[in-house]
């Protein structure tokens, strides 16, 4: 009759405060491991923040002067190119040689006072003889220094790099 009392009281008090050693123990094992998962996500991320910062920061400092070094060669070859306005093929030259000297621009193009372009290079361009009308594309005539633009659609292409049959 003894070994029918054990059978039906298998749970006694020795078993019970192992089970519920057991279990706390568990459960401080998964909250360091998830406070110290939290922990480390966050530094990563306050690491990887400041370090695209940092790269960021540079970055802009080289384009600053990417930009200054590009404008001064800009008004270098605008003072050359002013003295000789009245002969396009010193232009042209001047034009051709600052566009492979710095190979910083796709196309260059002189335009005078009125809005006229002179002047362009690559000479394929095809521009030649028109005007500048909106305003994105006069600043430059009424600042009166050398300008970059921005991107820039060339005269007959559409914005989806299809030609315009009415401008070609």
């Amino acid at each position: 009759m003894v070994q029918i009392n054990k059978a039906k009281h298998w749970l006694d008090l020795k078993k019970l405060i192992l089970i519920l050693a057991t279990l706390c123990v568990f459960t401080s094992l998964l909250n360091a491991l998830f406070s110290s998962y939290q922990v480390q996500k966050q530094v990563m991320v306050k690491d990887t923040l400041e370090a695209n910062r940092a790269y960021a920061t540079k970055l802009a400092d080289v384009t600053d002067l990417f930009l200054q070094s590009v404008l001064m060669q800009l008004k270098a070859s605008s003072e050359t190119i002013a003295t000789q306005l009245d002969n396009p093929e010193v232009v042209n030259k001047e034009l051709s040689q600052m566009l492979t000297r710095t190979h910083s621009f796709d196309s260059i193009v002189l335009v005078n006072a009125k809005g006229e372009i002179i002047g362009a290079q690559p000479s394929s361009l095809g521009v030649i003889g028109a005007t500048l009308k909106n305003e994105v594309e006069t600043l430059p005539l009424r600042e009166k220094a050398p300008f970059i633009v921005g991107p820039f659609v060339s005269l007959g292409w559409e914005f989806d790099g299809e030609p315009n049959s009415s401008n070609v």
